[in-house]
């Protein structure tokens, strides 16, 4: 059977990470939702909201009815059967509609 959504998709914490320089911490993230992560590999880009042309690295696809991701939250995406580190960076322009979510990073 063809597994859709083979990856996940975490979201940095914000309430419990601090700017505290003194900490060695390291920020903790909290599992978001399953995805699928695709790669951008022929440098294709968007325009946002506010104008700006963005190359993205990934597009993010996710279930619908995911709960939504504010712009520049800190994301990473594991691989779901070997939990290893696929990629990390910033939500850009998360899009929701009645098949699916989808948003860039």
């Amino acid at each position: 059977m063809f597994d859709l959504y083979h990856n996940v998709l975490e979201v940095m914490d914000i309430e419990n990470n601090t700017d505290d320089k003194d900490t060695t911490d390291a920020p903790t993230y909290s599992e978001h939702c399953i995805c699928r992560a695709v790669r951008n590999g022929a440098g294709q880009h968007i325009v946002l909201s506010s104008g700006e042309d963005y190359r993205y690295s990934y597009v993010i696809y996710m279930p619908a009815g995911t709960p939504a991701i504010k712009d520049g939250t800190p994301v990473k995406v594991l691989d779901g059967a070997d939990g290893f580190l696929l990629t990390t960076g910033r939500a850009r322009c998360f899009i929701s509609s009645a098949i699916g979510c989808k948003m860039w990073i």
